[in-house]
């Protein structure tokens, strides 16, 4: 299958938890959909590329 897309996850999450701006709030439905966008590009079959190891 040819895709004109990809997707590419780069440890959004954990760097945003460093900065002095970060609040816990809302972080947890973030992570859920930043998961389902994974979920949904790997369901098409689309090219992807995800380092979640550090979810929260």
């Amino acid at each position: 299958m040819s895709h004109e897309a990809a997707l590419v996850v780069i440890d959004a999450q954990e760097s945003f938890r460093h900065r002095p701006y970060f609040r816990e709030e809302g972080f947890a439905a973030y992570i859920e959909r930043q998961k389902a966008l994974i979920d949904d590009a790997k369901g098409v079959g689309m090219p992807h590329r995800a380092d979640l190891s550090c979810r929260g």
